[in-house]
């Protein structure tokens, strides 16, 4: 598994290298609400930039509700907003909406004592609104991550993940894009956590670089 994970990330980086690539740096919010044992509220809400300064790049918010089978295994099901910018070009000013409705299933396979699987399905139906750039469109995208979660001590969670995304679009079944995902998690305290991630995505015309830093507390 170890020996899997390197080549994965060497796999990334050279594939990054040899093309043409932007960077980002990523901030979200996330805001999970307790409501009983089985019931809980998803809500994160993010903002992402245009290569390594504060201009932005995307917006978006996205809520739903989820159902614990147990602590292992969970559904979700809600709507998202995003806010893109239509080009890189920093003159220019125009963002698309784009609206969704997104599912998944989430599973932890416990490997060894401190180490976790953590599986993740999602299903997304994007709805984008028309642009000066492009007229208005509908696409469905599945999304598959894989992450290996290490316990370093009781405060620290070393991960690292692999996500595919694959997209039908105009009756056309393509890949849409791949994420590379090590990070690293803080416990700060029961209800505070801090993510931090460095993420190589491969999309069919773009390699991006994104440093993404994630707030989560837990809302009883």
């Amino acid at each position: 598994m170890r020996i899997y994970t390197i080549l994965l990330l060497l796999l990334g980086v050279f594939v990054a290298e040899a093309q043409q690539k932007t960077e980002s740096i990523w901030q979200t919010v996330q805001l999970p609400v307790k409501l009983s044992s089985k019931l809980s509220l998803h809500n994160d809400a993010g903002y992402r930039t245009l290569d390594i300064s504060t201009l932005p790049r995307q917006f978006l918010f996205r809520t739903g509700m989820r159902y614990h089978f147990s602590k292992q295994t969970d559904a979700a099901a809600g709507v998202a907003l995003f806010f893109t910018k239509t080009s890189l070009n920093k003159e220019e000013h125009e963002f698309g909406k784009e609206f969704r409705l997104w599912q998944e299933v989430q599973q932890q396979i416990k490997l060894m004592k401190h180490t976790n699987l953590l599986l993740r399905l999602r299903t997304e139906q994007r709805f984008f609104e028309q642009t000066s750039f492009r007229n208005s469109f509908e696409a469905y995208r599945f999304r598959y991550r894989g992450t290996v979660q290490q316990q370093i001590n009781e405060k620290l969670q070393l991960q690292v993940g692999y996500e595919y995304m694959h997209q039908l679009e105009d009756g056309a079944n393509c890949f849409n894009q791949y994420r590379i995902q090590p990070s690293l998690l803080w416990k700060m305290n029961k209800q505070l956590q801090l993510q931090t991630m460095y993420m190589i995505i491969k999309s069919p015309n773009e390699v991006q670089r994104a440093l993404w830093m994630s707030w989560i507390y837990n809302l009883k």
